[in-house]
């Protein structure tokens, strides 16, 4: 992690905290929803957080690895 400024590390725990709230989300949503409407709006939330978290992950390792796959 030598030479990491603040921001991007910053982006990296942000991202990685969406990856663990996303599917936090997506299993309470499972677990305490019984209207099946409601389970689902829930459950496509937390996609969309882990998708939001996969995103700040990505942008952080692509500037860190300078565009390189």
């Amino acid at each position: 992690m030598s030479g990491m400024t603040t921001v991007t590390l910053q982006t990296r725990l942000a991202g990685l905290a969406l990856l663990v709230a996303g599917w936090l989300v997506l299993l309470f949503a499972i677990v305490l929803l019984s209207s099946p409407t409601l389970r689902y709006v829930f459950v496509i939330a937390g996609l969309l957080v882990e998708l939001l978290g996969l995103a700040m992950v990505g942008v952080h390792h692509r500037s860190e690895t300078g565009g390189r796959p």
